[in-house]
């Protein structure tokens, strides 16, 4: 008796998905950011530069987030506002304004908390 079993074979492609978006910084903030949560919980934000700034100080002092020296930091919140601050394009997941209130999924009020 011969049993053929097909196993699935590991294809080298993208780690951080097609929709983490290309820029400067793309790998260093994705390899950072994706090593705790999922990137789509980056994506649906929108903040600016001190708001991402504060949000990476409380993931290193109360998510053990490794501490990112300033020059990779400066580098990471470069991508960050480029890609997902107030300015940038909006995606579908993002937290959007609307005459009713917020819409969407807002990471810093979810995470925040001690």
């Amino acid at each position: 008796l011969l049993v053929c079993v097909r196993l699935p074979v590991a294809v080298a492609g993208d780690p951080f998905g097609d929709d983490w978006p290309a820029g400067p910084n793309r790998e260093l903030t994705g390899a950072f950011c994706g090593a705790c949560h999922s990137l789509s919980l980056v994506q649906q934000q929108a903040m600016d530069r001190q708001r991402w700034d504060s949000l990476l100080t409380w993931m290193s002092e109360k998510q053990n987030m490794p501490v990112v020296d300033d020059a990779l930091r400066a580098l990471m919140l470069d991508y960050l506002v480029a890609n997902f601050g107030p300015d940038a394009a909006p995606d579908s997941t993002r937290l959007t304004r609307t005459p009713g209130g917020l819409q969407g999924v807002a990471l810093q009020p979810l995470l925040m908390r001690d």
